[in-house]
């Protein structure tokens, strides 16, 4: 790779980061330590509560609509907040490491699947029901990619 290419580079990547900042307000992120609790407990009801733990499907839609509505770029392949990996593990009694297998391949279930889509829309849904009045913030990104 030559200067002129890593130069091109370089800018190609300050503009998707100036994208991503520009963006970032239009993403409601709700915070997890608040939040995490009342998602499961309203994905567990919507699904007609699954008993002692969550099987490896109803994990996953969880997950899905947690990472939605709390860490939204972690969908785009972002980074996990830091914290909810293992808040979200210790709800569905699993370990931290399912969470982050699981996390793989969220967006091919996504589109692929249409009853898991279905079945997200509506624990989603649920969910925002469950968390009105809780307060909403706007993703931050706490550094530039490159300075």
């Amino acid at each position: 790779m030559d200067v002129s290419q890593m130069v091109t580079l370089v800018e190609r990547a300050d503009a998707l980061h100036r994208k991503l900042v520009e963006i970032r307000g239009e993403f409601p992120v709700y915070p997890f330590d608040a939040s995490v609790g009342n998602i499961y407990d309203a994905c567990r009801k919507e699904a007609g509560d699954w008993g002692e733990r969550p099987g490896t499907w109803e994990r996953k839609k969880f997950i899905f609509v947690a990472l939605s509505l709390m860490s939204p770029l972690t969908l785009a392949g972002a980074r996990l907040r830091r914290g909810l990996r293992g808040k979200m593990a210790r709800l569905m009694g699993c370990e931290p490491t399912s969470v982050s297998h699981d996390i793989r391949d969220l967006l091919f279930l996504y589109r692929n699947y249409p009853s898991f889509r279905r079945d997200v829309e509506r624990y989603r849904e649920a969910s925002l029901r469950a968390l009105k009045g809780v307060p909403v913030t706007t993703l931050q990104t706490k550094k530039r990619i490159f300075s």
